[in-house]
């Protein structure tokens, strides 16, 4: 039996407290499973996260969901295999964007530590970089 018996209100095993009759999982009886890393190699998803963490809003006109969308079906391998066609894909809506979003996305790289991630001379470049990293 995995659960804690709260029959007094403390579990035996591991000392826990709740309302007796309460089934809960005892931390001390479950078997210890090591579940290898797993990736889900959505790079796209990684991709659009960062550029929420950025505060980057999505424009109208703006494909980046259905470049995502490419980048899932592609995979962490095939993102690296096609990462020019795709930085290109990015930097057509690059334009769509102005000073101000721009400003607040530098800003925000700084209060989220990926600052250090992004290459001033190539920030969409390594945008997708740290998206490919995240994912794979």
């Amino acid at each position: 039996m995995t659960n804690c018996d709260f029959t007094t209100g403390v579990c035996p095993d591991c000392d826990a407290t709740a309302a007796p009759g309460t089934l809960r999982n005892c931390p001390k009886k479950m078997p210890r499973v090591r579940l290898p890393r797993q990736h889900n190699e959505l790079v796209g998803n990684a991709l659009i996260d960062l550029f929420q963490i950025l505060r980057i809003k999505k424009r109208p006109g703006c494909n980046c969901d259905a470049i995502a969308a490419s980048m899932n079906m592609l995979g962490v391998a095939g993102c690296r295999e096609h990462r020019d066609e795709l930085l290109a894909a990015l930097n057509e809506n690059y334009d769509l964007y102005g000073l101000g979003d721009k400003m607040v996305a530098a800003a925000s790289s700084i209060t989220s530590g990926l600052f250090w991630r992004i290459n001033l001379f190539d920030p969409l470049g390594s945008l997708l970089d740290e998206a490919i990293r995240r994912a794979g």
